[in-house]
């Protein structure tokens, strides 16, 4: 089960570091802009966690509407979209695995997508989000 799941799971964590990550360093900079142009000084830090939670759900509903759209082409056997919507590490794996030769490995499997992937990936940004907007509220 663990080498079945791990690195998806993975996969997960890292995306949704990543997109807290640019979610952050955007809430930041915005903070700064709004501190100078309202001339409170360099940061508000009063409306940094309502601000995270706004681009946090912003994030999070783009990757999640990009997951159900790839989602609903591959599962419509359009393979020529599913292709280019690939996900990166669908390219990577593709590519080693013509490093190594191994053709039927690099063909793409119709029966997995990286659609639900992205949408678990939404779900749980829209969740973290909810957190940052509850922490706001306090």
């Amino acid at each position: 089960m663990k080498q079945k799941y791990g690195p998806w799971l993975f996969l997960i964590a890292f995306y949704i570091a990543a997109i807290l990550g640019v979610g952050l360093i955007l809430a930041f900079i915005v903070g700064v802009y709004t501190g100078l142009a309202g001339g409170t000084g360099i940061f508000q830090a009063s409306s940094f966690f309502r601000t995270t939670g706004d681009i946090l759900f912003f994030m999070g509903m783009i990757v999640l509407t990009f997951g159900a759209f790839l989602e609903f082409f591959v599962k419509a056997r359009s393979p020529s979209i599913g292709r280019t919507m690939m996900l990166p590490h669908e390219l990577w794996s593709r590519r080693f695995a013509l490093q190594d030769k191994d053709r039927e490995v690099a063909r793409m499997d119709d029966d997995t997508s990286g659609g639900w992937i992205l949408i678990a990936i939404g779900i749980i940004t829209i969740i973290i989000s909810a957190a940052f907007a509850y922490i706001s509220m306090k």
